[in-house]
């Protein structure tokens, strides 16, 4: 299934295969979270959560004698930074130019990976997402001016 549209948008394989080679080249250089973070993905448009492998007990009763638990999942975000290529760059590409200007894919391609990067390591609430930093606080180290001990 074509999610993005791309035969509504009167652009030739060669100017989507630029577009999507800019975006994966940015957010490769820039998703320095997915370095330090167990990551899997990309799980397609039907994936909307991931099991978390745990289960938190309930308080309801449906029978005597059967206990109920809720199974922990993480719902995913999508992020979508909208851009716009001018004619005059995409006809560059189309008659085999290597040099185009794709400034606003590089830029909504860093921004999504800038803003994966702060939901991973500072959270985002909204989204229900705990950061690392968050999850860390019990396990931090603390430091003193006794450099001895």
């Amino acid at each position: 299934m074509n999610h993005l549209l791309r035969g509504l948008a009167p652009l030739t394989e060669s100017e989507w295969k630029a577009i999507d080679e800019e975006a994966k080249q940015t957010l490769k250089m820039n998703l320095a979270a997915r370095r330090l973070v167990d990551f899997s993905g990309p799980h397609g448009w039907q994936t909307s959560s991931i099991n978390l492998g745990r289960a938190d007990k309930t308080d309801g009763e449906l029978r005597p004698g059967v206990e109920t638990r809720r199974r922990r999942v993480q719902t995913l975000i999508e992020l979508r930074a909208p851009f716009e290529l001018s004619r005059k760059e995409l006809d560059i590409i189309a008659r085999g130019g290597r040099d185009p200007d794709l400034r606003p894919v590089t830029e909504a391609a860093r921004t999504i990976a800038i803003a994966e990067n702060q939901a991973v390591f500072n959270g985002f609430e909204a989204g229900h997402i705990t950061g690392i930093l968050d999850a860390a606080q019990e396990s931090a180290l603390r430091l003193t001016d006794d450099y001895v001990r």
